[in-house]
């Protein structure tokens, strides 16, 4: 949602893919000048689908499209193996608009590294949201405003990001609890909330989401699972904290809009 308008406000026409294998198919079948591909794409992973991006083209002796890796993956030895498997470029979750688009541009390479406080978030002081959210413990807002390069900017993305997170856990419940349970499914959930809680500066919940899902990737018995249980319970905990920080920020501009209805 957010790397598409980031792209298509640019200027860019984006197409996109579901999982891995779809990306491949539509890569072999058209013809784009550059890729960006999630390193945790369900069906075939980014570095499995770059190594088959790339062997396709030396059979067809196509010229080198410019191949993003788009990832929450960020220690040094990740980098050098995406380097390794045919990736240009690698762009940590979350970015800024201005390094999405330098990735694209081929102004970013994998020998360069992020400076987030290189751009400017503007003031953000007398949004309710903000405000709200602030209150937070374990939140960074103003770094989250940075990345996302102005506070109107950010308050987009986390209006956006209130249907994901307060139905996270119902919807987590339906795929973690059925029996069979969908523990591929379950770890792409937690996987996406990690992202998401990143995204809008979250930490404490980016964290948590993070210990959910190796807890999701290391366990065998989901329901006897002492560890995942626990990783469950902290992360319906801070999202619980985030539901209520949302209905306040909410309830807050509704009472401001009485308050100038009735002064009119």
């Amino acid at each position: 949602m957010l790397l598409r308008a980031f792209l298509e406000g640019g200027g860019y026409w984006v197409d996109t893919a579901s999982d891995g294998a779809a990306a491949l198919r539509s890569f072999e079948h058209g013809q784009y000048m550059t890729v960006l591909l999630d390193l945790s794409m369900p069906v075939m992973d980014g570095m499995a689908a770059v190594q088959a991006m790339r062997q396709f083209e030396q059979r067809r002796h196509r010229a080198p499209a410019r191949i993003v890796a788009v990832t929450g993956r960020v220690e040094p030895q990740e980098v050098a193996a995406a380097l390794a498997a045919g990736f240009d470029a690698h762009l940590a979750k979350p970015y800024t608009r201005d390094q999405l688009l330098d990735s694209v541009a081929g102004r970013w390479d994998l020998a360069q590294g992020l400076d987030p406080s290189k751009v400017n978030a503007g003031a953000a002081a007398n949004s309710s949201w903000i405000s709200q959210m602030s209150r937070l413990p374990d939140s960074d807002l103003p770094g989250a405003v940075t990345r996302l390069g102005s506070p109107a900017l950010y308050e987009r993305v986390l209006l956006a990001s209130r249907a994901p997170m307060s139905e996270f856990e119902n919807r987590f419940a339906e795929v973690l609890d059925e029996v069979p349970c969908d523990l591929d499914a379950a770890q792409r959930m937690a996987h996406n909330l990690k992202n998401l809680a990143g995204t809008v500066g979250l930490t404490g919940l980016a964290a948590d989401a993070k210990k959910l899902e190796q807890a999701l990737a290391d366990t065998i018995a989901p329901a006897h699972d002492d560890h995942l249980q626990r990783a469950r319970h902290r992360v319906q905990q801070r999202l619980s904290r985030v539901c209520e920080a949302l209905h306040a920020a909410e309830a807050e501009l509704v009472s401001t809009a009485g308050r100038r209805a009735s002064g009119d």
